[in-house]
């Protein structure tokens, strides 16, 4: 009997890899304290104060494992966690960073950093400019985040 899906460490993985589980249910967390920030902004806190609360709490869910799922990603998703970062620029009045820039940074901090367990599954592209697993997307089932969890979810394949 196949598995459709299983939660692991908060990140919903399907059995086709598919991310939009995962990423509705991050969408759902992330609109659940897009609430608290509305408040905040009621109750007159500072700018500062409400983009330290955006970061903590909702910047921190949206990228929750986004290096697993980030690159995979289809452009539908990414607009709507996209649309939940705009909402917090409006809330906040201040500029903050699209989810493009927010996975690329926590990429390169596995790139740069030997010691991070999942450094060696990831590498630079030949330009330099952008992380890249190292294997490559043409085989689903061959991609960085089953070789990665392939021991841990089994029963999945």
């Amino acid at each position: 009997m196949a598995v459709e899906s299983h939660r692991l460490l908060g990140t919903t993985i399907t059995n086709n890899l598919k991310w939009d589980c995962n990423i509705s249910s991050i969408i759902k967390k992330a609109q659940q304290r897009m609430y608290f920030l509305h408040q905040l902004r009621k109750f007159n806190l500072s700018q500062e104060l409400m983009v330290q609360f955006y970061t903590a709490t909702i910047e921190s869910v949206i990228t929750s494992s986004i290096t697993v799922w980030g690159s995979s990603a289809t452009k539908h998703d990414i607009h709507r966690l996209q649309c939940i970062i705009r909402s917090a620029e409006k809330t906040t009045g201040v500029k903050l960073p699209p989810l493009l820039d927010l996975h690329t940074s926590r990429a390169r901090k596995i790139i740069t950093d030997p010691s991070h367990p999942g450094h060696h599954l990831l590498q630079r592209l030949p330009s330099g400019n952008a992380p890249s697993s190292v294997l490559t997307a043409s085989d689903r089932c061959s991609t960085l985040c089953t070789d990665c969890l392939r021991p841990v979810l089994h029963p999945l394949y």
